[in-house]
């Protein structure tokens, strides 16, 4: 979702709700040496999105019964609204008659599954996204801000939902929590260190995307994609069309002008124009190279390793 005004002010209230509930939750099952189990914890988690959804996207008429349509087209269930009048589409107020009943509710309280959730959340900020400037109202920008802000601290405190949620310029995209590279600060919720370079971001998320759906066919895609992913951030930074493997002495120099110790840049310089550049010709050329999942794991976290010390040296530039 893209969002880009921050609230100018808050209640206290509203800003430690979800703190205090993660509080109370944690001190309530210490206390009494427990734990709820999934299927309860999962109810719960929806009947909290449900609430946010009720809270910020409703007071301001986020959205509307053809919005509504939409969700429903990108979930591939049947439209419940199609054949009324734009007129009426756009006057029907959902302030009045409230969220339940409406085909998002429904959807989203009789999701069966962490799976099934998290496609329906991933159309619903697909329909959010569409929303067109002409209608982004102040309001509106300030609720969509506070919805996804509050949804992050929900899926924090919910590991029942088996969700992670990464925002990115282009939206916000739902990943399985079980991914560990999602868990960690390198590949976190919000992967906003690569957002001035989008070539390069996608080309890293395509990897990520193959990865976590573990599409073992693709995985040379996903090495080739690592590649360029570094290689246009290399490029974009040096200014100029290099290949990778020829970029050893631009870098060097481009590092030790942004102050990097002697010793970090011989050891950034061996693996990346050594091992790396070395394993990544081997798959280009024999497509045939196996690796193990853990593996490509190690590849995707030193594959972001690289590009981050990068990208945070430039931002000291400013």
């Amino acid at each position: 979702m893209k969002t880009s005004k921050k609230p100018a002010s808050s209640s206290k209230r509203d800003q430690l709700m979800t703190t205090n509930l993660s509080e109370n939750i944690r001190l309530f099952q210490k206390r009494w040496n427990a734990k709820w189990d999934d299927a309860t914890a999962f109810a719960e988690f929806k009947n909290r999105l449900l609430y946010l959804i009720d809270k910020y996207l409703l007071p301001f008429t986020v959205l509307d019964l053809d919005m509504l349509n939409q969700f429903a087209y990108y979930c591939g269930l049947p439209a419940p609204y199609l054949g009324l009048k734009q007129d009426f589409l756009s006057t029907w107020d959902l302030r009045q008659k409230g969220l339940k009943d409406t085909i998002l509710y429904n959807t989203i309280a009789n999701s069966q599954s962490p799976i099934h959730l998290a496609w329906f959340l991933q159309n619903l900020f697909l329909v959010l996204d569409g929303i067109p400037t002409s209608k982004r109202t102040t309001e509106i920008e300030l609720c969509l801000f506070a919805f996804l802000t509050e949804l992050k601290e929900l899926v924090g405190i919910s590991p029942s939902a088996q969700i992670r949620l990464s925002t990115t310029q282009k939206g916000v995209a739902i990943y399985p929590a079980g991914a560990k590279l999602l868990d960690e600060g390198l590949v976190n919720d919000n992967i906003s260190w690569l957002e001035g370079y989008p070539e390069s971001l996608k080309a890293f998320e395509q990897s990520l995307s193959i990865y976590l759906r573990g599409d073992k066919p693709k995985f040379r895609n996903l090495i080739d994609n690592l590649r360029v992913s570094i290689e246009l951030l290399l490029r974009k930074v040096l200014n100029n069309q290099k290949s990778l493997e020829n970029q050893s002495k631009e870098l060097d120099a481009w590092l030790e002008k942004h102050g990097s110790h002697k010793q970090i840049r011989n050891l950034y310089g061996q693996l990346l124009f050594g091992p790396y550049a070395i394993l990544q010709n081997d798959v280009a050329k024999h497509g045939d190279v196996e690796l193990l999942p853990d593996e490509i794991e190690y590849l995707i976290y030193i594959t972001g390793t690289f590009m981050r010390l990068i990208i945070q040296l430039r931002r000291s530039e400013a």
